[in-house]
């Protein structure tokens, strides 16, 4: 209707005739039309946005949830393992599903969040803090992406210290084989060798079992660090190694105390 009298008055417009004032008439009222139509087609957009940011929001919220609850499990399958091989590869799993999580989980929320900061617009004020709250119960959980990739860091420094301590044991498992050699030959040496050159090799070798016994406690010190403490429990690997140190260090005090003994006799 309003069209029409647009229309008839751009007709009338035509006629030379025709009073100036119309003119001004019908640009007012073409322009109030524009507005007005802008106006309505703006808000039955809204209307449209909203309604969908709805249907968006219930969703996307719930599959965010169902994800921090994947990412809750998945951080509690993050742990050492006292595997040379095994461990890394298990790290490299963990640190590729993690980045799956967040990114999928960090999707998911910013959806979510744009729907809310829609609907926002056209809630009543009454409603509009139920909504943002579970916006914020999102946010708060996602600190298990923080928590998951702090994790990681920890477990890659655990898995390069656990292979820097196997490397110190079979340093220390090669020198007592080589220490029992040298200690037989003062014990048994052969003719050639002076008294002289025995009280030597002897007090050599008493000055280097000496190191290795700083050595060893470096390396105990760094398995109570790395390794359960009291009272946790210890997978059969762990006490591989556990149990590799300890033979060293019973090796090594059997043969400080007897390179002691061979000593005195000098």
């Amino acid at each position: 209707m309003v069209m029409d009298f647009i229309s008839k008055g751009e007709k009338l417009m035509e006629d030379p005739n025709c009073p100036k004032f119309l003119d001004g008439h019908v640009k007012k009222l073409k322009e109030a039309w524009e507005d007005t139509n802008e106006k309505a087609q703006r808000r039955k957009k809204d209307l449209v946005d909203n309604l969908n940011s709805w249907e968006t929001f219930e969703e996307q919220k719930v599959e965010c949830h169902k994800q921090l609850d994947g990412s809750d499990a998945e951080f509690e399958l993050i742990k050492k393992i006292f595997d040379l091989k095994e461990g890394p590869e298990d790290y490299t799993i963990r640190m590729k599903t993690a980045a799956t999580f967040r990114k999928t989980i960090e999707g998911i929320f910013n959806t979510t969040s744009e729907a809310n900061d829609c609907l926002q617009k056209m809630l009543p004020d009454d409603k509009k803090q139920e909504l943002t709250d579970q916006i914020t119960e999102l946010k708060t959980r996602m600190d298990i992406l923080k928590k998951t990739d702090e994790r990681l860091v920890f477990i890659d420094d655990f898995n390069k210290r656990l292979n820097i301590f196997d490397q110190n044991v079979k340093e220390m498992e090669t020198w007592l084989q080589d220490g029992r050699k040298r200690l037989d030959l003062i014990k048994n040496p052969p003719e050639e060798m002076s008294p002289e050159d025995r009280v030597t090799k002897s007090m050599e070798l008493q000055e280097d079992l000496h190191r290795k016994s700083e050595f060893t406690k470096k390396i105990e010190e760094e398995k109570d660090e790395i390794f359960p403490k009291a009272g946790e429990k210890v997978s059969s690997d762990a006490k591989k190694f556990i149990e590799r140190l300890k033979k060293v260090r019973t090796t090594l005090n059997a043969l400080i105390e007897e390179a002691s003994a061979e000593c005195a006799k000098f």
